[in-house]
């Protein structure tokens, strides 16, 4: 799975920052990686799948279970099934875990999540 070339976001993003009571504004800027002059880099599917399940498994009282990667032209669609401990916060639950998820994926790897699908393949009670 090849990483996006253009990444979302702002490439230059002011930064006030407070040092000894005196206000000064920086400025943080993206530099082109070098990996990009010599060609392109992949990211396996498995590295994915990890990186989904180790945020799945962030939030509280959720096991991951299958996960399954689709590449789109524009990013990727991930289906994510969930074993849950709780079933009165389900849709919260849910949220919790796309978010983290997408962020995550967006964040540390660089690619474009178009669509999560959660799906509660358990409920275990307490």
């Amino acid at each position: 799975m090849a990483i996006r070339k253009d990444f979302q976001g702002y490439f230059l993003d002011p930064l006030e920052i407070l040092i000894n009571k005196a206000r000064y504004k920086e400025e943080k800027t993206v530099m082109r990686p070098s990996y990009s002059y010599m060609g392109d880099y992949t990211v396996d599917r498995s590295v994915l799948a990890e990186i989904c399940r180790h945020e799945t498994e962030k939030v509280k009282d959720v096991k991951a279970g299958e996960i399954h990667i689709k590449s789109l032209k524009n990013g990727v669609q991930l289906y994510i099934n969930i074993i849950v401990k709780d079933h009165r916060n389900l849709r919260s639950i849910a949220a919790g875990v796309q978010k983290r998820t997408e962020m995550a994926l967006e964040n540390y790897v660089g690619i474009t999540v178009d669509k999560i699908h959660i799906c509660v393949k358990d409920i275990l009670q307490k």
